[in-house]
């Protein structure tokens, strides 16, 4: 996991390990960091905001590639 945010680590740790594919897996649907922030929160129960994903997006799109 390249991001060792603590702020990451527990969002991370509330889906399971999942955070990363679920956020590229928004992104790669065409929704925006705003958009990706408010499914976070209401699928599960994640609230991280749609800047702090435009910072977390760039890290996590290059551990995919």
């Amino acid at each position: 996991m390249a991001i060792a945010s603590p702020v990451f680590r527990m969002a991370d740790n509330m889906v399971g390990g999942r955070l990363a594919a679920i956020i590229v897996g928004y992104h790669n649907d065409g929704h925006p960091a705003e958009h990706i922030s408010r499914l976070l929160w209401a699928e599960h129960g994640v609230d991280v905001s749609g800047q702090t994903l435009r910072r977390w997006l760039p890290m996590l799109l290059a551990e995919v590639a």
